[in-house]
């Protein structure tokens, strides 16, 4: 350690200084070990109850949006940021199938494509456009997603708030 940017110190003498230079390995003896492990039983996950949304997501989510801007007019791009949190491995979840979602898709131009998204954390955040096809929307309605919880063993579906909107013709 020598000198210090704390002043003196205590490993800059002499014993310390030659310390490591005295260790040297004189003999070894291989060890031999067995591990017992309980097996791991893996479970497919069942087709019975599987809503027609699921994408493959295991563990518990949540989902979240934000819309900007919330105030547009008719054909107007709506940026909308769907936000899936949760538990299971977030680089594998897949977005929500938003082109399938009839109260969306009923009052809103959509992109047909999938979704990329990014992990943040437990998070990954997925981005879109959406356009308004008439002025009597006030909402961009709640976004839907399904997943596997194992600990229930059975599929969750759960929305997203709405966003109030205001649509101009």
């Amino acid at each position: 350690f020598g000198s210090s940017p704390f002043g003196n110190s205590p490993f800059g003498d002499s014993f310390f200084r030659n310390f490591g230079s005295t260790l040297r390995i004189t003999r070894s003896k291989p060890l031999v070990a067995e591990a017992n492990v309980e097996p791991i039983h893996v479970k497919p996950i069942p087709e019975e109850g599987r809503p027609d949304d699921y994408r493959g997501a295991v563990g518990q989510y949540s989902i979240i949006t934000q819309a900007k801007p919330t105030r547009a007019k008719v054909g107007d791009p709506i940026n909308l940021l769907i936000a899936v949190d949760g538990t299971g491995p977030m680089d594998l979840v897949r977005a929500p199938p938003i082109e399938s979602q009839q109260s969306l898709t009923s009052e809103f131009r959509v992109p047909d494509e999938p979704l990329a998204g990014f992990v943040d954390g437990d998070r990954k955040v997925f981005s879109t456009t959406i356009r308004p096809l008439h002025d009597d929307v006030t909402e961009i309605p709640p976004i839907s997603f399904s997943y596997f919880d194992p600990k229930k063993g059975e599929y969750v579906s759960t929305t997203s708030d709405p966003i109030p909107l205001q649509v101009e013709k």
